[in-house]
């Protein structure tokens, strides 16, 4: 017998080694895993993708909250403009005021002798149609939380490219997904040069307005609750 014979030979037995036992065991428990992990989860794997979408929409600048008195008149005008309540950590206020959001007013007040400037900023025409506020309550009983952001659009799940089978880690079950998401209802201003200043996620023109497609995990707890895990990969998303 020739040697290419007999290396044709042990390959065909150490293939079959591999593959059958594979074929029978393995791939089947491979499918019925992400039936139940990937295909029976579905849904709760896109409600978590959209969850993940609303708190970090790219489409939206989020500004720092800040305190108010809990008596104070909440406006819905950028309550955080008036000085009394205005965040020194504002500072994206800048970059929202050169982009045409805010009006900014810069007043020089001389007190005995010395001087010192007050900043003021009010919504334009173009930030009042973007800008919204909520109120929440705050650990201090006298004061109350105000969120604010600026929004061009709401960014929310597309489509799902691709979903690895599942892998179990202390517990917990983790399934890699590669997914695209679109900005619904996205304004002209999201697309013009004027929004740079704000480092908003623009996305292709569309219809529809998709962002370039990214990898991040699923992960379930025991108890079945699901969230992102943007920071673990596996498998083929590893280095993505």
């Amino acid at each position: 017998m020739s040697i290419s014979r007999i290396a044709i030979l042990l390959f065909a037995v150490v293939a079959g080694l591999y593959w059958i036992p594979h074929m029978l065991v393995t791939a089947p428990f491979e499918r019925a895993n992400y039936a139940a992990d990937v295909t029976g989860k579905m849904d709760q794997i896109k409600g978590a993708l959209n969850e993940m979408l609303e708190q970090t929409d790219g489409a939206c600048l989020r500004g720092e909250p800040y305190l108010i008195p809990k008596d104070a008149e909440v406006t819905g005008q950028f309550t955080g403009a008036d000085e009394k309540y205005l965040p020194k950590t504002c500072d994206r206020c800048d970059d929202l005021a050169t982009a045409g959001l805010l009006d900014k007013t810069v007043t020089e007040n001389g007190d005995g002798g010395s001087s010192h400037f007050s900043t003021k900023f009010r919504l334009t025409k173009l930030g009042r149609s973007a800008y919204s506020e909520n109120v929440r309550s705050s650990r201090d009983s006298n004061l109350k939380v105000i969120e604010w952001k600026f929004c061009f659009g709401k960014t929310q799940l597309h489509h799902i490219d691709e979903a690895l089978p599942s892998i179990m880690v202390s517990g917990n079950t983790y399934v890699g997904v590669r997914y695209t998401s679109e900005v619904v209802n996205p304004t002209p201003f999201l697309f013009d040069p004027r929004s740079k200043p704000l480092r908003l996620k623009v996305p292709s023109k569309g219809p529809p307005a998709l962002n370039e497609s990214r990898v991040t995990s699923i992960v379930f707890y025991p108890d079945g609750k699901a969230e992102v895990e943007d920071g673990f990969r596996y498998g083929k998303f590893v280095n993505q």
